[in-house]
């Protein structure tokens, strides 16, 4: 038999990037602690305001130089 982490193991990278469908919410093992269906943000708008970022530095649209 083979644990629930091998079976519907997270897929998240932390408790703030998360994602919707990750697999081990069903069995409340995901980094994010949120049930299935549930977001942290619901937009990537979201992201840039909460980390202050400009839409140029969110989207890596700065110049190069």
């Amino acid at each position: 038999m083979f644990p629930l982490t091998e079976l519907a193991g997270c897929i998240c990278c932390c408790d703030e990037h998360t994602f919707e469908f990750c697999p081990a919410r069903t069995w409340d093992g995901c980094r994010s602690g949120l049930k299935p269906g549930e977001r942290a943000f619901d937009d990537a708008e979201a992201w840039r305001a909460f980390y202050g970022m400009t839409q140029e530095q969110f989207y890596n649209l700065e110049e190069r130089s």
